[in-house]
């Protein structure tokens, strides 16, 4: 009591001495400062939003050029051709300055043409913009992020639109254009090297964003979230102050969305440059009141930390009233509280015991220093916050990758050991009401790990590490569904040891067994890793190859198999024994061969026994 009114008293103090030193002063200054920057941000407002309406123009006249080209070009397939004229009025378009490059890709996904004549045949109907036509019957204009051309070695920014024939898909039409054109385009309308130009994608990708001279930043960026146009797709135009990402400026922000593509030009002027002279005036009539001013601040800063730590540890003992201290410090599961900026605020003995971190260092960090900042980790924090978004109650629980702190390290980069956790949130609901969240914690490493080992044993052999016959039969006919929608081929190499029985006979299992395990390791040399190498029984192996061109590719494969397997094989480092051993391959090959995973198996190793027929060590198909 005696604490909270000395804190009334003192906040009296600080605003009766507040009113009595800074009314006159402050009272005038503050209405001439507001007055004088309210109309320079006004004339600042209108310059950017007539600025931007110049640019539009520029950019709606560019755009509507390439889709004029687009269009011809779309005509011109819809007619059955395969080529462009010059009656076709391209060549305007296409020169330089716009210098860009028109494609026609058929509905198959592969390129056709070219507005520079032929070109290779190379497959994109994996790209998002062959994509998104193909699956929806429209013929708009579409505008996707920018990629890199190989050939070139420059960015380009992929215009596109379907063709549709008899309301059949044909194929899109595509105007990949340098990034260059547009910032060219868009270095026309800066005035000032402090302005900010950029073109965004309706996603919020940055096409295009021009700050300075020497200033171009292109591909991976994004515009930041909070941005209106991004907040509020139906807005076609607006104004807003902002820092802007390139270089930390606020500026002010002027912006339009083009109707028909989505596309967003923003501009942003700097009012610094503007503002500073008012501001300087501003400056000298602060000056006078300076001392009573920085003291005010200084005492009112104080006392309102003080109020504000004062609460918060009244709060934290009131918590610790309830009693849920000594139930936390006896489970056995690491119980976590969370604050609502999701900084750690308390752990257990349990939760030390798990992760190896001491509760002194972990309180005030943010719950995602238990996971590590990596690629494609399934963070705790992440896990939390996507918990604490969701429009539901009660409990939330999984997997996630943490860090163990201690003394024992690993990998090259000496970062502390790995764990699997299990993760609980308990009071999801208290969560939207402001109050602690409560996570509990387990390690399930060992649970996990024992389920790797039970898959891997089903799934692979022993002895070679291999897939084994389930596995193999499985990526087979993972191969044979790609190979009928994709059109290409599949390959199946039946392998048999020649004589491999008198040698295990003779020579015992130790001999045997190492032997077939050197026999896997030179597969595996001769083979990429997106080929399966398998162990199907004993001395018989199985290469499985997706993708290959020629048929002679196969054959290739099948002849240096024979040829490798045919050299001595050191089965004792120590003693420098060898064996000497061949082996007889079968061929098969999609569709030819077998038309799904059974009939290849038994189809190459037909082949391979008609190889031994011949005199083994050879290859047959």
């Amino acid at each position: 009591m005696q604490a909270t009114v000395a804190l009334r008293i003192l906040k009296v103090f600080v605003v009766v001495l507040g009113v009595v030193s800074l009314v006159a002063l402050w009272v005038e200054t503050g209405a001439w400062a507001e007055y004088t920057e309210t109309n320079i941000r006004a004339q600042l407002q209108l310059e950017a939003r007539q600025r931007t309406r110049a640019a539009a123009n520029s950019i709606q006249a560019m755009v509507g050029n390439y889709d004029l080209a687009l269009r011809a070009m779309s005509h011109i397939v819809a007619q059955g051709r395969d080529t462009l004229t010059q009656k076709d009025g391209l060549a305007g378009i296409l020169v330089p300055p716009l210098n860009a490059q028109l494609i026609h890709v058929d509905a198959e996904g592969y390129t056709a043409f070219s507005s520079q004549g032929p070109i290779p045949r190379n497959y994109v109907g994996d790209r998002a913009y062959f994509v998104q036509h193909r699956n929806k019957h429209s013929d708009r204009l579409l505008i996707s992020e920018p990629m890199l051309d190989h050939e070139t070695s420059a960015w380009v920014v992929p215009f596109s639109r379907a063709v549709w024939k008899d309301e059949q898909f044909v194929g899109v039409s595509v105007l990949n254009v340098p990034v260059e054109n547009l910032l060219a385009l868009l270095r026309r309308h800066q005035e000032s090297q402090q302005d900010s130009l950029a073109l965004i994608l309706p996603g919020g990708q940055l096409l295009a964003h021009l700050l300075g001279a020497n200033n171009a930043m292109v591909y991976g960026k994004s515009a930041p979230a909070q941005r209106p146009y991004l907040q509020q797709p139906e807005l076609m135009q607006g104004e807003f102050e902002a820092v802007d990402i390139g270089d930390q400026t606020r500026r002010q922000f002027s912006w339009l969305r083009f109707p028909d593509t989505g596309l967003i030009l923003s501009i942003g002027i700097s009012p610094d440059e503007v503002l500073k002279p008012a501001h300087a005036t501003i400056h000298k009539l602060e000056i006078a009141s300076a001392a009573i001013s920085a003291l005010i601040v200084l005492l009112s800063s104080a006392l309102l930390t003080a109020l504000i730590r004062i609460e918060r540890c009244e709060r934290e003992r009131n918590m610790r009233k309830t009693g849920h201290q000594e139930l936390s410090n006896s489970m056995s599961e690491g119980l976590i509280e969370i604050d609502t900026d999701n900084r750690i605020a308390h752990v257990n003995p349990a939760f030390t015991t798990i992760t190896g971190y001491p509760a002194d260092v972990v309180i005030g960090k943010n719950i995602d220093m238990l996971s590590p900042a990596h690629r494609d980790i399934r963070s705790l924090g992440k896990m939390i916050a996507q918990w604490s978004a969701a429009d539901y109650t009660g409990t939330a629980e999984g997997d996630f990758d943490g860090h163990r702190a201690n003394s024992l390290r690993s990998g090259e980069n000496g970062e502390p050991r790995a764990f699997i956790g299990h993760a609980v949130l308990v009071n999801q609901a208290e969560a939207r009401q402001g109050v602690r969240r409560v996570v509990l914690l387990t390690d399930v490493s060992a649970i996990r790990r024992k389920e790797d080992e039970i898959w891997h044993e089903a799934n692979y052999d022993a002895l070679t590490g291999l897939v084994n016959r389930a596995l193999c039969h499985d990526h087979l006919k993972l191969m044979v569904n790609h190979a009928h929608a994709h059109d290409c081929g599949v390959a199946v190499l039946f392998i048999d040891l020649d004589y491999f029985l008198p040698i295990s006979e003779h020579r015992g299992a130790a001999v045997s067994n190492r032997l077939l395990y050197e026999v896997a390791c030179r597969l595996r040399d001769l083979f990429h890793n997106e080929d399966t190498i398998a162990r199907l029984r004993s001395d018989q192996f199985v290469v499985l190859i997706s993708d290959y061109g020629a048929v002679s590719v196969a054959e290739r494969a099948a002849a240096r198999v024979v040829s490798r397997i045919s050299d001595p094989f050191v089965v004792d480092a120590v003693e420098g024994t060898q064996i000497e051993i061949t082996c007889s391959v079968g061929l098969a090959r999609f569709p030819d061969g077998g038309h799904n995973a059974d009939e290849l198996l038994a189809n190459s190793e037909q082949a391979m026994l008609r190889a031994k027929d011949k005199g083994r060590s050879s290859w047959s198909a």
